[in-house]
């Protein structure tokens, strides 16, 4: 599924970018259950670039996610999702 994800963060219409970052910030934000996953689809780099997206809702759910998923890394997430 999350293969499909990352694809979603290229698509063309600025709305699907959004929510699909949206998305990866809901699946880090209450739990690590998702990190090794993540870590498996290689999302941190699509949404770093989606942090400089033309459009203002993709770069702030990218934002988001990223905020996320390296709040959670002190609680045992991979290496992938560490912002240092």
């Amino acid at each position: 599924m999350l293969e499909r994800v990352r694809a979603l963060l290229g698509h063309g219409e600025a709305g699907v970018r959004a929510r699909a970052a949206n998305l990866v910030g809901n699946l880090c934000r209450h739990s690590a259950f998702f990190y090794e996953r993540l870590a498996a689809a290689d999302l941190l780099e699509p949404l770093i670039a989606r942090c400089r997206d033309p459009d203002r809702a993709t770069r702030k759910f990218a934002c988001f996610a990223i905020g996320n998923a390296s709040a959670r890394a002190e609680l045992g997430a991979p290496n992938c999702c560490r912002i240092e």
